[in-house]
């Protein structure tokens, strides 16, 4: 388990930007959901340890409504929105490093 929430959306980042690296930003955008879901922890234990590492993550209501209202099922959706959304950024900002 990546030590924090903050570790392993800097992991997927790394990823995307290996991944746009090998095939370029209009590919990876297809990739960033698949690679987002990838990085989403699938233990209740892990789960729970990052929502005691940081408790804003608890208190989060998800953008997306998960299938089931369970403590895991809103932790695992606000993870993988947090990751989701540092994909996006570092989608931006590689377009813009090719732009250049």
């Amino acid at each position: 388990m990546s030590s924090t929430l903050q570790d392993r959306c800097d992991d997927a980042a790394l990823e995307l930007r290996e991944y746009a690296e090998e095939n370029g930003a209009d590919d990876a955008e297809d990739y960033i959901f698949e690679l987002a879901d990838s990085h989403v922890p699938i233990y209740t234990a892990d789960l729970l340890q990052y929502a005691l590492d940081d408790l804003t993550l608890a208190c989060t209501e998800p953008e997306v409504e998960p299938s089931e209202k369970t403590a895991v099922s809103i932790l695992t959706t606000v993870i993988y929105e947090t990751i989701l959304d540092r994909l996006w950024e570092t989608l931006r900002e590689i377009q813009d490093e090719e732009e250049e």
